[in-house]
């Protein structure tokens, strides 16, 4: 499937040259679907979109009109990463019934609720799998799993926010002249990644705040695109902190002075209200009565993490593997309608073979 930007699509390979004219003066070819590795394995042949733009974004010692784009280098690497999430979804809508179970009571419960509220009757559901990641269901999926490692383990020892110093000395020196760190988002990202692995080294495996038993980390970005990292840490019962003295030589903190940063304490009430609410209008407007469509949802009103999704980073990680099971209500256990229809065949090629031997 593709999509239509004006007279063009986003798997065309002259759909980059023709947007970012100034990047690619010379017309260089984008990702194509039949762009082939030149080392060919037997997994795959061809490159993937990610790849490519992960591929396209690389530092090299050649001189790179992408990297020097400023702010159109930043508009560039969102699109790419926004194409290569835009070139996965349409799969998911329209092989629901590949990922979605037969049986959503509670959602359609919810939808039939809200229909009867808005006087329109219940439209089709769109569901967005939690193996998408950055949904809210892949983000429930992971936040019951860092649950799971508390049950196990007990509540978390340590809450760490590491987060991302535009004027470390590895991003100062790697700029080009005229450049800021908000120019390079490329690289901000590999030196935040490269710090965090150490940090990771020192707490886990040098055990500089003692030994570790367990660990759940998530990757978030301000809105002004630096990352940062929390990090819950579960200590083994030797290393707990088990007095004042100990925290002291772990953390030092104080309160500011009110007289000189009076903006840091109390100043009254200050609290804003915001309700998002669809129109009745546009409930009624839409097809088959009240819809709920997870991939829209997630369309209008993603955050990207574009830099950091290209280059294949991981957003989230954990010390122990999950085993989900799959528990269910009365009447509502799971169903994939694709192996139900497989098992169904099965068992009718087995009652005509049994109907042949018994003629």
């Amino acid at each position: 499937m593709e999509f239509m930007i004006g007279d063009s699509t986003i798997l065309h390979p002259h759909c980059d040259p023709m947007t970012y004219p100034h990047l690619f003066p010379r017309g260089d070819k984008g990702w194509y679907s039949e762009l082939e590795k030149i080392d060919q394995s037997r997994n795959r042949k061809r490159v993937s979109m990610l790849q490519f733009y992960s591929y396209r974004v690389a530092i090299r010692a050649t001189f790179s009109a992408i990297h020097c784009g400023g702010k159109l280098f930043k508009q560039y690497i969102v699109d790419a990463y926004i194409k290569t999430e835009q070139n996965r979804l349409p799969f998911y809508r329209q092989n629901q019934k590949v990922p979605r179970v037969e049986l959503y009571q509670g959602l359609m419960d919810h939808l039939a609720n809200e229909a009867h509220i808005e006087g329109l009757r219940p439209g089709r559901v769109i569901i967005l799998p939690s193996s998408f990641q950055g949904n809210p269901r892949a983000m429930q999926q992971n936040y019951q799993d860092a649950m799971a490692v508390v049950r196990k383990y007990r509540k978390p020892d340590l809450f760490i926010t590491f987060t991302c110093n535009p004027t470390w000395r590895e991003i100062q020196e790697q700029l080009f002249p005229g450049q800021t760190p908000s120019d390079r988002p490329d690289l901000i990202t590999r030196v935040f990644k490269l710090k965090l692995n150490e940090l990771i080294d020192d707490i886990f495996k040098k055990h500089i705040l003692g030994r570790t038993i367990a660990n759940v980390f998530v990757i978030e970005f301000q809105k002004r695109g630096l990352p940062h990292c929390h990090m819950l840490i579960i200590l083994n019962s030797e290393d707990k902190i088990k007095s004042d003295n100990h925290i002291d030589r772990i953390v030092c903190s104080e309160m500011p002075d009110a007289a000189r940063f009076p903006q840091l304490h109390e100043c009254g009430h200050d609290c804003a209200n915001i309700k998002l609410q669809r129109s009745i209008q546009e409930c009624a407007a839409a097809q088959g009565g009240l819809e709920w469509d997870e991939i829209k949802a997630h369309i209008d009103a993603r955050y990207v993490k574009a830099a950091w999704r290209v280059f294949e980073f991981p957003l989230h990680d954990k010390s122990h593997a999950i085993i989900r099971l799959a528990a269910h209500l009365p009447i509502g256990m799971y169903q994939n309608e694709r192996k139900k229809k497989e098992r169904t065949i099965k068992e009718r090629r087995k009652m005509s073979e049994r109907k042949k031997s018994e003629r």
